[in-house]
């Protein structure tokens, strides 16, 4: 599951280079479509085995790490 959503990833940072040289209006909505539904996909699947899989103290500092480089 992690290397489909790194790929999504990847194709994600294409289409946002492909929409800075070129702004059309399909283009922008299939690269909605994939954000959203990437986002579900990593909310839905990853976050939830992380959750189910991780102890309680690592993703405590899993989390202040997070807050600390925001």
């Amino acid at each position: 599951m992690v290397a489909e959503l790194i790929a999504d990833h990847r194709a994600l940072e294409s289409m946002v280079a492909q929409l800075r040289t070129t702004a059309a209006a399909d283009l922008l909505e299939r690269f909605c479509g994939f954000l959203t539904s990437h986002i579900r996909r990593e909310e839905n699947e990853l976050f939830q085995e992380i959750q189910c899989t991780l102890p309680r103290e690592e993703l405590d500092r899993a989390g202040a790490e997070i807050g600390r480089r925001v």
